[in-house]
């Protein structure tokens, strides 16, 4: 595992870095660690759209599951059965694709923060043979961020980024029916607040580049929900005045 590991994910961000901090205007680092995040996130906006889109398709038949739990309350398999039949029918994969963007980024971020596990420092053997030699990736950012030490500053906006794309998010997938909460809104709106916190708290015990890693895609996450959210809004409007001028 730690051989899978080391050439598969750290060796490779370790070269991708020392790359894009030498071809990016100032040679600088933070620019590289955003510009690698927003590579990796567009990499994987396709999966990213698709359960964006399959959350709504849930949305969509959760009355008829609501219908489904009361009916079978007391049969916890046969709901089972009968929620999996309507999934399937509706052509519906709620966890398809959801896990390689996460293990993904998991591994990318655990790479991340190895590599300043040392002080930011690359070893020879770390860069492939043709990359141009380089002695140490340069962690100040900005002028006054030292990216292998913890930032309040990125670890707050960190958690407030965070905080944001939840609400977003929550507010794209929410449900019409505000009777009464369900076991997932009401976990939802833990996470609104206990992520962020923890995130804060990870920041302050860490390098800044992790935190400057996490900001970068919950910005582009942020992005990518009030675009989705955008056109959602707009073909609605569009199916609405097909609709009346049908009628």
């Amino acid at each position: 595992m730690s051989f899978i590991f080391h050439n598969f994910f750290y060796r490779p961000l370790i070269n991708i870095l020392a790359l894009l901090t030498r071809i990016l205007p100032g040679e600088s680092f933070g620019v590289a660690i955003i510009t690698l995040t927003i590579l990796v996130n567009l990499l994987f906006l396709p999966i990213s759209i698709r359960m964006r889109r399959m959350q709504r398709h849930v949305q969509e038949i959760q009355p008829e599951i609501e219908k489904i739990k009361l009916q079978f309350k007391d049969k916890k398999d046969e709901q089972a059965r009968r929620t999996l039949e309507l999934y399937k029918a509706r052509k519906i994969r709620p966890v398809s694709g959801v896990m390689l963007p996460v293990v993904i980024q998991l591994m990318l971020f655990i790479a991340l923060y190895k590599v300043f596990q040392g002080g930011g420092g690359i070893t020879v053997g770390d860069l492939y043979n043709f990359m141009p030699p380089i002695e140490s990736l340069d962690p100040l950012f900005l002028n006054f961020i030292d990216l292998s030490k913890p930032s309040k500053v990125l670890a707050v906006l960190a958690g407030a980024a965070q905080f944001f794309q939840i609400s977003l998010t929550a507010k794209n997938t929410g449900s019409a029916q505000p009777a009464k909460e369900s076991f997932g809104a009401s976990l939802q709106k833990n996470m609104k607040y206990s992520i962020p916190g923890v995130i804060i708290i990870f920041g302050l015990q860490f390098p800044a580049a992790l935190t400057l890693y996490w900001t970068t895609a919950s910005i582009f996450g942020i992005v990518n929900e009030s675009i989705m959210r955008f056109l959602g809004r707009d073909h609605g409007n569009i199916s609405e005045r097909t609709t009346k001028s049908g009628t």
